[in-house]
């Protein structure tokens, strides 16, 4: 698997290992569309039903213990580095309900939502069967963000997103992302951002990882990479000329900069999406 993929009752259950437990190094989305489940996640039950969708957190253990004989699901399934790497943009907040700890694991949708859900799922799933081109692939990564911001327009309206009261740390990232915005392309150094907030690097960096999972510099060169990759992939500008634009000394420091992120450089990654 690339990045992503969509499986089906049958092929998810193939994935399991023997004992039933998910596969950790994943990031998984289930739709329940027909039926129930039974999973633990150690001695907590979660209870799977008709229309639900279940978010496992990253890294933790869950065992699948008892499926319905009619059940039917898809499984989105995504590697851990299509969130440094795609363009999907989500706050620290976002990030936070979505992929990390302390957040509500599984939503019931209404029945239209549910199946709008599905059939993004099964129009993906369709494509993902096709030869790799390059139109193909930007139909893949249409509908797979299409998926995920359909998932959250409907989580946003529900009250259970908001799984605790904002503090200190999540006012702290919430700045530092508006700065983040506004200064990527000038500045890729932690310390100028913490300065903004009149806080130290150290600090900076705890609250980001305790609410987004990720360190300052990650989320930075997220950022950087984002950008980088929309210039490479919809403009006509040279390596150089998008090297100066995001204010790196020359196109050889943006190089090693991108290669070091995405395992390839910058000239590879735009033939790829030709």
């Amino acid at each position: 698997m690339e990045d992503f993929n969509v499986l089906n009752e049958v092929e998810f259950f193939e994935m399991i290992d023997k004992e039933s437990y998910l596969k950790k190094e994943l990031i998984q989305t289930i739709f329940v569309i027909k039926g129930s489940l039974k999973i633990l996640q150690n001695e907590h039950e979660i209870v799977l039903k008709s229309n639900d969708i279940f978010f496992p957190e990253p890294d933790k253990v869950y065992q699948l213990v008892e499926k319905s004989d009619n059940v039917r699901l898809l499984n989105l399934a995504l590697t851990k580095k299509i969130l440094d790497t795609s363009i999907i943009d989500l706050s620290g907040k976002e990030y936070n309900h979505f992929f990390s700890p302390n957040r509500i694991n599984v939503y019931n949708f209404n029945e239209q939502e549910f199946s709008s859900l599905v059939e993004l799922l099964l129009q993906l799933k369709l494509r993902l069967q096709e030869k790799s081109t390059k139109f193909v692939r930007y139909i893949q990564y249409n509908l797979f963000y299409a998926i995920v911001y359909t998932a959250f327009s409907e989580l946003s309206k529900q009250q259970t997103i908001i799984v605790r009261e904002g503090t200190r740390k999540d006012e702290i990232v919430n700045l530092f992302l508006t700065d983040l915005n506004l200064h990527y392309r000038s500045n890729r150094d932690a310390k100028f951002y913490a300065n903004q907030l009149n806080i130290t690097v150290r600090y900076l960096t705890e609250c980001c990882k305790s609410i987004t999972g990720r360190t300052t510099k990650e989320l930075i060169s997220t950022a950087v990479i984002k950008e980088a990759k929309i210039l490479l992939g919809e403009t006509t500008k040279t390596v150089s000329e998008i090297s100066h634009e995001l204010n790196f000394s020359d196109q050889y420091s943006f190089g090693n900069f991108f290669k070091k992120h995405l395992k390839m450089s910058p000239t590879k990654f735009r033939k790829s999406q030709q």
